[in-house]
């Protein structure tokens, strides 16, 4: 069967992506979270030298992890406030779960970090057992790494022979 959708002007080659740009998702780049300040600060050098592995238990909602238990240094107690995609929170068993695309509009764990905007999509290919490490970046290299990828990606989108 064949079906015609009008005339071809032209045809249009695959685009080869550059290696520089393929995933790797072994390496989560993350901000500073709103509640950093409820944990001591040697907890960077945890999260970025230590791997996490995703575990059985995650869906859309949210991906866990284990890894090294991070711990609160200060036990207050955080009220309940809106959650954005790719937050690091942190529950009272020590092990972080990344919010995700179908993740709760509000809720009450420290969130010790965030995945950038340009790692969210690593974010969505991870499955059960992949490892993985955090690294900090500030918010400038978090932003220019966004905008990075915008820009590639545009020029995906535009691009023909």
């Amino acid at each position: 069967d064949e079906i015609n959708f009008g005339d071809v002007n032209q045809i249009i080659e695959p685009t080869k992506i550059k290696n520089n740009i393929i995933m790797d998702r072994s390496l989560l780049r993350i901000t500073k979270g709103i509640q950093h300040d409820l944990f001591d600060p040697d907890v960077w050098d945890l999260l970025q030298n230590n791997s996490f592995k995703v575990s059985h238990t995650f869906d859309r909602m949210g991906i866990r992890v284990k890894g090294e238990k991070i711990n609160t240094v200060k036990k207050d107690e955080v009220l309940t406030e809106g959650i954005p995609i790719g937050a690091v929170q942190v529950p009272t068993n020590g092990q972080p779960i990344i919010s995700f695309v179908d993740h709760q509009t509000t809720g009450g764990y420290p969130k010790i970090a965030n995945v950038i905007t340009a790692d969210l999509c690593k974010v969505g290919q991870l499955k059960y057992q992949d490892e993985f490490q955090f690294q900090l970046v500030s918010m400038e290299e978090a932003e220019s790494l966004r905008l990075a990828q915008e820009s590639f990606i545009n020029e995906l989108k535009y691009s023909t022979p």
